[in-house]
């Protein structure tokens, strides 16, 4: 802005007002400083800018005088806006920058106050850092088979960050896994991983039951005809052929007597 104590002067950057803020200087009495160029055409706030205590050369410190001393702090207010909401824009920046509070004609909207500019930020309607959806929502999986989905991630309030995604809530005997189980969010644009389940689950039945005789053992004993070989298997993952060895009703062994199921997947 200047320390030349004029009003509206053509100084610049500050005049250009449609892409810069002009920062006017007050004193530790809240009134406009008698060195600050002032005036309504080219400030937009004015910030303290009086024995501003600061770095100086030889590893010392010192007070300074001049506008140079009140431009740092709207820059920090700045900072501290995109810090509540990583994803505001130029001008929303500084119509909360402009929550000000006046303390002279010629200061623009006045001087900066910090706790008004951030509580006029409008608060995102959700309290969660990100939203997630499936794509497609519902998901029906075949017995011992799989399938896939997409997840996406979607920031909210300009939440910028990784997230961590792990599987949850999966149905018995069923697998997932993601890919990649990490995720970066910039703030704006989703980002989007591959999840996929597998069933373990699978039921045979036979294709056919067996009956075999027992022979007899000795000669002059009736042969005896063994019971119906019936056999289930749960959460095989493959068609198998069992071969059994038949017993008569009494559980004598018939070694002669086999019986070969084939079952197939339902």
């Amino acid at each position: 802005m200047g320390n030349d104590a004029q009003l509206n002067p053509s100084v610049y950057p500050a005049g250009f007002t449609s892409a810069v803020m002009g920062i006017a200087s007050t004193s530790d009495l809240d009134t406009q400083s008698s060195f600050t160029n002032y005036g309504n055409a080219i400030v937009f706030v004015a910030a303290p800018g009086e024995a501003i205590i600061t770095t100086y050369p030889f590893a010392s410190y010192a007070a300074g005088w001049g506008t140079s001393f009140s431009a740092p702090f709207v820059s920090g207010g700045a900072s501290l806006l995109v810090n509540k909401q990583p994803n505001i824009i130029h001008s929303a920046a500084a119509t909360a920058i402009a929550h000000a509070d006046v303390v002279g004609p010629n200061l623009g909207n006045g001087r900066l106050n910090l706790v008004l500019a951030l509580g006029s930020l409008t608060q995102p309607t959700s309290s969660s850092d990100f939203a997630i959806s499936a794509t497609p929502s519902t998901l029906s999986i075949t017995a011992g088979q799989s399938a896939s989905y997409s997840a996406s991630v979607t920031p909210v309030g300009g939440f910028k960050g990784i997230v961590t995604l792990t599987c949850g809530g999966a149905p018995a005997l069923t697998t997932c896994s993601i890919s990649p189980t990490q995720v970066t969010l910039d703030g704006i644009n989703p980002a989007i991983a591959s999840i996929t389940l597998t069933n373990h689950r699978a039921f045979f039945i036979p294709t056919r039951r067996a009956t075999a005789i027992c022979a007899p053992a000795t000669s002059g004993e009736i042969p005896r005809k063994v019971p119906r070989l019936s056999f289930r298997l749960r959460n095989a993952l493959e068609t198998r052929s069992y071969s059994t060895q038949a017993h008569s009703p009494d559980r004598r062994r018939c070694p002669a007597a086999r019986a070969t199921v084939h079952f197939v997947r339902r």
